[in-house]
């Protein structure tokens, strides 16, 4: 049920060059990747980064993760994504506050995470309409072929519903 691995920030650290912070410390090998800084310490991952339809993707251990830019944009109304051929997540970013509603597969699963980060709602647990503040980003998660509907309501008064 942890979620924590599925939204990931990366940070380089101006006081320490070279190094990267994104699932843990790296040392910066190459442009693409970034190994383990230390020898024998438990835990540790490498993260290579490569491109994929035009987009840099990062992939530490058994986790793919894609740009935050390739996130749909949701809007007012209904909106609608299919897991690909791929099996991959989607993604949607919420870029005003709305209310949420959902219908998914029955194996599937939807993600909020606020703009700081924090998990505000999860399907695994959760049920009803959700409130994503403006900058949230919504999972997606389910198999191919599996259609999630989101329909989106602005918060704001006088907005179309």
């Amino acid at each position: 049920m942890a979620v924590e691995s599925h939204f990931v920030k990366s940070l380089l650290y101006k006081n320490l060059p070279g190094y990267v912070a994104f699932m843990g410390i790296k040392r910066i090998n190459s442009p693409e990747f970034a190994g383990m800084p230390f020898d024998a310490i438990r835990d540790q991952t490498e993260l290579t980064l490569f491109e994929k339809h035009g987009a840099t993707w990062a992939w530490v251990s058994d986790i793919l993760f894609s740009p935050a830019e390739n996130a749909v944009a949701l809007k007012i109304g209904a909106n609608s994504l299919k897991i690909g051929s791929d099996g991959y997540n989607e993604w949607m970013v919420a870029n005003e506050d709305f209310v949420l509603s959902f219908a998914k597969p029955k194996r599937g699963r939807i993600i909020i995470f606020s703009p700081d980060d924090t998990t505000t709602y999860d399907s695994a647990l959760d049920t009803g309409d959700a409130y994503a503040a403006k900058g949230s980003y919504i999972e997606l998660a389910g198999f191919v072929g599996d259609v999630f509907a989101v329909k989106a309501k602005s918060t704001v008064a006088g907005e179309k519903k």
